[in-house]
């Protein structure tokens, strides 16, 4: 019953949003079909997980219902329903934004360079290849100047944007590409890597006007999830982040297939783990793990004040998972009225962005509404809408659009456009 009632509401949300924006990739799509491949890939019983229980099929039953309210409000809203969609129009200077592209990219380069001297200097750039296991546990980032280095996550976004709004590319224009997939290969998560490309992918749809039912789109769709499945598949073997071994009694799979237990885990695993989350004590957040940015901004000022980490304790269900879906930080904080706010709020917002972008598609609007689709995408593990990263890169491209963007006056009521060679007085 759960599974078709989890169905159901998925591919009518899925639909919903062709039918009305005609676009499967909006907020509402993108998390209708991340929650509903979860729990159906759970209820394929691959691994024999502890019992989900009434608490976690109530939070997720609520947070999605408020949530999807929120998206179709915001969406509603920025793009009424019955108005026509921007044909496309990137309002930004062409060469200053291959300057800014540039200029983004020397940092990103030198933040990869100081990452990777910090690495030198703890010990840990030699042993990322000799003792994986050692590396991860030492494993820690430069701080402060570590920005310049995840700087090349938002360049990746910014250069996609660039090839699909321009059709240009320069030898050059490798350069945040390589950085990018350098940041995220040194790292000893997948989070990173997985940040970079999803987030691109967003930008690609999005730039080119939806996610609809084209051999092109869909191509390029999975040749981006097939990939990530291999490079999941590779770092977990490297690092010794396998469970088939500990845990072969519970999981289900062809040997041939073994190798698929550990995506599995990682996909499903949060869903049970979100159960035992909700059983345990803890000790109420108050505003500190949804509004973490903010202390990690008040720890400057007041150096005694601890921001919460970003690391959820282990639950054991029966392998140790860390991860409970993006209704972590709202729980820990506000309890069951966080399961009801914090998803609405996330869709709300993640609303007003798309319709804003549907409406005027611009690279701010879709720089934006794309990284919103990411956390929407990634609902399912953490929550990427209260993370400083998230909030960081929207700086970023407010910043970057505030130089590139076009400002040649409007023409006045009866002038001729230049631009687009219109004469208002003809109409």
């Amino acid at each position: 019953m759960t599974l078709a009632l989890a169905l159901v509401a998925c591919l009518a949300a899925m639909l919903f949003s062709r039918l009305v924006f005609r676009d499967y990739a909006t907020p509402l799509g993108v998390y209708a079909f991340v929650w509903g491949a979860a729990i159906t890939l759970l209820h394929l019983g691959v691994v024999e997980y502890h019992p989900v229980g009434a608490e976690a099929w109530s939070a997720i039953g609520l947070s999605a219902v408020f949530f999807s309210c929120g998206a179709v409000s915001g969406m509603v809203w920025a793009l009424p329903l019955g108005s026509r969609p921007a044909a496309g129009s990137p309002g930004i200077d062409r060469r200053r934004f291959e300057r800014a592209l540039a200029l983004l990219t020397v940092l990103g380069v030198v933040g990869l360079a100081l990452q990777i001297r910090h690495l030198q200097a703890t010990a840990v750039w030699d042993i990322l290849w000799t003792d994986p296991v050692q590396a991860r546990k030492l494993h820690s980032n430069v701080p402060v100047w570590g920005y310049l280095n995840i700087l090349n996550v938002a360049n990746f976004a910014m250069a996609t944007y660039f090839w699909s709004e321009f059709r240009r590319f320069r030898l050059w224009h490798l350069a945040p590409v390589l950085t990018a997939m350098a940041s995220g290969a040194i790292t000893t998560d997948r989070t990173r890597l997985y940040y970079t490309v999803i987030w691109g992918l967003f930008v690609w749809i999005y730039a080119a006007g939806g996610l609809r039912l084209s051999a092109r789109k869909l191509a390029g769709t999975a040749l981006t999830a097939g990939f990530l499945l291999v490079f999941f598949v590779a770092i977990a073997a490297h690092y010794n982040r396998t469970y088939s071994d500990r845990f072969a009694d519970y999981i289900h799979l062809p040997e041939r297939l073994s190798f698929l237990a550990e995506p599995y885990i990682y996909f499903t695993g949060s869903l049970p783990a979100l159960q035992a989350f909700l059983e345990d004590e803890r000790e109420p957040g108050r505003g500190a793990y949804t509004f973490s940015p903010v202390v990690s901004l008040l720890q400057l000022a007041d150096p005694e004040i601890e921001p919460p980490s970003l690391q959820g304790k282990l639950y054991f269900v029966p392998m140790e998972l860390n991860t409970y879906s993006y209704l972590q930080p709202f729980v820990h904080d506000f309890g069951w009225f966080g399961v009801v706010a914090g998803p609405f709020c996330c869709g709300l917002i993640a609303g007003l962005l798309y319709g804003w972008m549907r409406r005027r598609r611009q690279f701010l609007a879709v720089y934006l509404s794309a990284l919103a689709a990411y956390c929407c995408a990634i609902s399912v593990f953490v929550n990427f809408f209260t993370q400083e990263a998230t909030w960081f890169f929207a700086i970023v491209g407010a910043l970057v659009y505030g130089y590139v963007r076009n400002r040649r006056p409007r023409p006045a009521l009866g002038e001729a456009n230049p631009a687009r060679g219109i004469d208002p007085a003809r109409g």
